[in-house]
């Protein structure tokens, strides 16, 4: 039996072991019993099987099971290492009962997706919980109580809070993903009708350099805070924050309009943030894995890139059905790069 390396074992060893730690995680964490406290706070259930053995639990091939584990954004372990509890077996049992409704192939590119959303959602939570709790809490007390059980009770509490309303918050997108414009299915591919905006800071680069990172922090918090308020109140999805750049969609094509107007106005008023260029094009769309690609995504970022700030670019399939009363001030033929024919497209502009 291996010896851990805590003599005499303090009150907070004694409480490792109350939560499970074994000889050999002491041993193992020697040098940083915070972070094994972590551990046994936020894994989800002890690790007590190897990938092979979760493999035959869930009746899956050990490739199957390691592709799974990949595509969820997880290191492929070392032979015999423990990764595994009961809550994997469910978790493998139940990816391999969908993936034989949906499709193993399209099980891998579900789990991608939950993977890196799930570690986008961990890394901010993290963060937040660093900034927020952590750090104040070891500058009021001293650094030696910032792995004390008090502070692995509240981590625990919180990401159970967490996990509870992520699930929340899935389920009302998922009522809100729900499919009203007609959904065409070619080979194996989502086709919709959909309108698609980018949104992008006006010489954002340069305004980098002259600002403190904090400040430029600060800005592009408002800037996302902002354009998703905006996106969402009139119905539309944000569908990627791209540090200073925001990508949105909606299937009505003048709520793209006005979402992109309103964006530009509210730039414009804002004394924190440099004036915005939008760019709107709508049409046919692959829908894969929560994102869109295809020319009317591209022609929507291009328009983005050729407009003048405080301006809003349309297709020109957008402006000849426009209602809204907002004035065009004048339609162009561009030249973009990445399509043969000229462009036609319409400047609505922001006012002040």
């Amino acid at each position: 039996m291996v010896e851990p390396n805590t003599n005499p074992e303090s009150d907070y060893v004694t409480y490792l072991r109350s939560m499970g730690a074994t000889d050999e995680l002491l041993e193992e964490y020697r040098d940083e019993l915070g972070a094994l406290g972590l551990v046994l706070v936020l894994q989800p259930g002890e690790a007590t099987l190897t990938l092979e053995e979760l493999a035959e639990q869930s009746e899956l091939s050990l490739p199957d099971a390691l592709n799974l584990r990949l595509a969820m954004g997880l290191p492929s372990p070392e032979s015999n290492e423990l990764i595994a509890s009961e809550q994997d077996i469910k978790l493998y049992t139940t990816m391999r009962d969908v993936g034989d409704l949906f499709g193993w192939e399209t099980i891998l590119r579900l789990a991608r997706v939950i993977g890196t959303s799930a570690a986008t959602v961990a890394n901010a939570a993290t963060s937040a919980f660093l900034v927020n709790v952590d750090v104040p809490y070891r500058d009021e007390l001293g650094n030696e109580h910032a792995t004390s059980p008090e502070m692995l009770a509240l981590t625990g509490d919180f990401v159970d809070r967490l996990s509870y309303g992520s699930d929340v918050v899935l389920r009302h997108h998922l009522v809100r993903a729900r499919r009203k414009n007609e959904v065409v299915v070619v080979d194996g591919f989502e086709i919709s009708q959909s309108t698609i905006g980018f949104v992008d800071l006006v010489n954002s680069t340069g305004i980098a350099q002259d600002l403190e990172i904090t400040e430029l922090g600060r800005m592009l918090m408002v800037f996302e805070k902002l354009s998703n308020n905006i996106v969402t109140q009139n119905g539309g999805r944000t569908v990627k924050l791209i540090g200073d750049e925001v990508m949105f969609s909606v299937e009505d094509p003048e709520a793209a309009v006005q979402i992109g107007a309103e964006i530009a106005k509210a730039a414009c008023d804002h004394p924190d943030l440099p004036d915005v260029r939008v760019g709107i094009a709508t049409g046919e769309v692959l829908v894969r894995d929560g994102d869109f690609f295809g020319p009317t995504v591209n022609l929507a970022a291009r328009l983005a890139s050729a407009t003048e700030p405080k301006t809003v670019l349309v297709d020109q399939a957008i402006a000849d059905g426009l209602n809204l009363d907002l004035d065009i001030e004048q339609t162009i033929e561009l030249t973009l790069a990445g399509f043969a024919d000229p462009v036609r497209a319409s400047i609505i502009r922001c006012s002040s």
